[in-house]
């Protein structure tokens, strides 16, 4: 609660604030002008501060410390550089800091912004700066509300809606945190420290003519190191593995497989070996992910290996029981793959590259738009689909006779639709 007798500020209770990162690069003009509050209002707002981010850390899970002797005011806005900043994302050679915003009219409003510019910080107002439309300068930005969420997002833009312009040569650094809170009804009760996932580089190696070439370098493997219990891969296999990891989880529904994957505590191996007949395999017995070279080290391989260890581990080693029962329900079983993965590619406009490729092929590619809405929605049910899907298996079976394995009728594709529907994908 702010303390009584105060009129400087107007003091309303509000709630928490939602959003994305915010990411920019602007150019602006800037003002130099101040309207520094009195000393005691000053005393005030560091009591009230010193209260609120008691517990609140940087990323690094280093405490929120403020440098009140910097402080800027500006027409809406008081802002207060952090000792220590909140790096979320990083470039090469600006100006840097983080500072505390908080709004004249609502102070419990607050938000942190992180801003990295072409020139001297300490005379500036960040939101004045955020707010300019003018091309004289690069600025990069980052707002969070008061519990890290933030509060939009844009791409690197100097010029107009060009995205993702940078000086040739310049790279960034991105990171990704994640950290788990608990609530007691709708009360807060803690949450653990943050955790770095991910963290990757952006850079633009030049195109000749004035053209740009953009090419991404994953710094940081944690995430796969979460559902990974050995690498045995080169260097280079290595960093395409972690490109890959990264593409993959962008699918909302492979995200839902990979938090499955995590949350049970599932994990596999991946190795690479040329002298594979197929361009990756899973095996039940191990647990390994093997794929045929670095060349097949791509997001598809990964997801319908990743898919058939789900397939397994979600339903108590189904794979391997299938294996020693003759085979019996396996080509379900790479059928359901392959349909999981059409899907997923009909919900993003992709018409190309299905399954199935032979006579039938126009008429199961307009079955997906049928059964997904036109690519707008998961299908409703396997009851919706299960006559066509059992047709289009024995299809599948006919034009790739290497998965022409008995049939398990009653083997449905549950994998799938439990992806598709226990989730918030949509």
């Amino acid at each position: 609660m702010p303390p009584p007798n105060y009129n400087f500020l107007k003091w309303k209770k509000g709630g928490n604030l939602l959003g994305i990162f915010f990411f920019a690069l602007l150019s602006i003009s800037c003002t130099e002008e101040q309207n520094l509050p009195g000393i005691s209002q000053i005393a005030t707002l560091q009591s009230y501060f010193g209260k609120e981010l008691a517990n609140k850390t940087t990323f690094e899970n280093i405490p929120i410390e403020l440098d009140w002797d910097r402080a800027y005011s500006g027409e809406h806005f008081i802002e207060v550089p952090l000792v220590t900043p909140i790096v979320a994302f990083k470039l090469q050679s600006l100006s840097f800091e983080s500072r505390l915003i908080i709004p004249r009219e609502s102070p419990e409003k607050y938000t942190f912004v992180s801003l990295e510019a072409n020139f001297d910080l300490q005379s500036v107002g960040f939101k004045e700066i955020m707010s300019e439309n003018g091309r004289n300068r690069i600025i990069a930005w980052i707002e969070l509300d008061k519990e890290y969420n933030s509060l939009g997002f844009h791409k690197f833009n100097t010029y107009g809606n060009q995205n993702m312009k940078m000086d040739e040569g310049n790279c960034t650094t991105m990171y990704y945190y994640e950290r788990t809170c608990y609530y007691n009804g709708s009360s807060l009760v803690g949450c653990t420290a943050w955790e770095l996932m991910d963290s990757y580089e952006v850079c633009n190696g030049g195109g000749g003519g004035g053209g740009s070439s953009y090419h991404t370098n994953y710094v940081n493997n944690q995430a796969l190191n979460e559902i990974a219990t050995f690498l045995d891969l080169t260097n280079a296999e290595k960093e395409i593995l972690v490109n890959v990891f990264a593409q993959f989880r962008q699918d909302c529904t492979n995200e839902q497989m990979y938090n499955y994957f995590k949350s049970n505590n599932i994990k596999f191996g991946f190795s690479s070996n040329v002298s594979s007949t197929n361009p990756g395999g899973y095996n039940p017995l191990t647990g390994v992910i093997t794929f045929d070279g670095i060349d097949n080290i791509t997001t598809q391989v990964l997801q319908e290996e990743l898919f058939h260890g789900y397939q397994d581990k979600s339903n108590n080693n189904k794979l391997n029981s299938i294996l020693n029962d003759n085979n019996y329900g396996r080509s379900n079983i790479e059928f359901e793959s392959k349909f999981y993965r059409d899907i997923l590619y009909v919900k993003s406009d992709q018409g190309c590259c299905l399954t199935i490729q032979g006579a039938e092929g126009n008429a199961y590619y307009y079955w997906l738009l049928e059964i997904t809405n036109d690519g707008t929605s998961f299908p409703v049910s396997i009851s919706q689909i299960r006559n066509q899907y059992y047709y289009y298996l024995e299809i599948f079976k006919s034009e790739f006779p290497l998965y022409n394995y008995p049939t398990d009728p009653q083997l449905d594709p549950i994998n799938a639709f439990n992806l598709f529907h226990n989730s918030s994908c949509n």
